[in-house]
């Protein structure tokens, strides 16, 4: 499986400046369901991609983590049953044009016509008080 990542692989970003997933593919269909984005090409035969994210970084916190920490695995299903095929992804941390958030953005290198927003847990507000503050 390769990455590739904008601007790098080891370019550190801070969780809690990003407010969304910005997917990038070829998919009428995208799902979002605990640590697994799947984006659904084909629905009449199952093609699909499926991008594994690491659990520990999407709660909103104030860690760092690098590009290529996000994704776990990404592979690739010919059909519904199918096995499960290596695929190549990418990774890019940006402003998005149009709402001016910051962004993750997960992408097929190879197929990058549609897009979705996916949010992500923004900061408690005030994250930094705990409450028993007068």
């Amino acid at each position: 499986m390769t990455g590739y990542f904008q601007p790098q692989p080891k370019f550190v970003f801070i969780r809690s400046y990003v407010t969304q997933i910005v997917v990038s593919d070829q998919a009428p269909g995208i799902l979002f369901v605990g640590t697994k984005i799947t984006t659904l090409i084909d629905p009449t035969t199952g093609y699909r991609i499926e991008y594994n994210l690491r659990a520990n970084w999407l709660p909103w916190s104030s860690n760092r983590y690098t590009l290529d920490y996000v994704v776990e695995s990404c592979f690739w299903f010919g059909t519904y049953a199918g096995p499960p095929n290596v695929q190549d992804y990418g990774v890019a941390y940006l402003m998005h044009p149009t709402n001016f958030k910051m962004s993750i953005q997960i992408f097929n290198p190879y197929l990058r016509t549609d897009e979705r927003i996916l949010a992500i847990a923004p900061a408690n507000a005030p994250y930094w008080l705990d409450g028993t503050e007068n």
